[in-house]
């Protein structure tokens, strides 16, 4: 999934790649690699730019891709802030806030760090070992060396009981879910 936005000035920026390896015997994606290459991965970045600009469109998106035997395919397109936009704000992509400054009149540096690091989705993720896609010390490697996550702030202190309880239901319904 490609993730960019079109500011006011026609400007198509596409700083970051959510690379969902593939969908679990539940049907979801709970973990992916967030790259900041995108040029790597999207030989047809100035095909997707004019194809965005031709819309005429301005703001946050995605483009859900597959691909197939070397040949990418459209899923999706979002003309929307997508609900994973908050996955690279490790590299220093921060889309809703370049967006916000521009419609401002901000002119705000796309700092990129090339990087790439693992998302996890904390509540859905422990399907994978319930499913014995994973050891649970694997997983645990994983979640332990995750960079990014899908509900998890380390920052946002004061919303940690909550979000455990939210954790913990979640979890819950899942495994329950799992082993119907």
């Amino acid at each position: 999934m490609f993730l960019g936005v079109v500011l006011p000035n026609g400007d198509v920026e596409l700083p970051a790649l959510v690379m969902k390896p593939g969908v679990s015997p539940t049907g979801e994606y709970t973990h992916a690699i967030v790259t900041t290459d995108i040029d790597k991965y999207l030989p047809e970045k100035k095909k997707v730019e004019s194809f965005i600009k031709d819309l005429g469109y301005v703001g946050p998106f995605s483009i859900e891709f597959g691909l197939e035997k070397g040949k990418n395919y459209f899923f999706e397109i979002n003309l929307r802030n997508d609900g994973t936009s908050h996955y690279p704000l490790k590299a220093g992509v921060n889309i809703p806030m370049l967006y916000y400054n521009s419609m401002h009149g901000k002119h705000t540096p796309l700092f990129v760090a090339r990087q790439d690091y693992e998302m996890i989705d904390e509540t859905g993720d422990i399907r994978r070992v319930l499913n014995h896609d994973l050891s649970f010390s694997d997983w645990l490697k994983s979640f332990k060396d995750a960079q990014a996550y899908r509900f998890y702030n380390s920052k946002d202190k004061k919303l940690i009981p909550y979000i455990c309880l939210m954790f913990t239901r979640r979890m819950i319904t899942k495994i329950f879910r799992t082993l119907k």
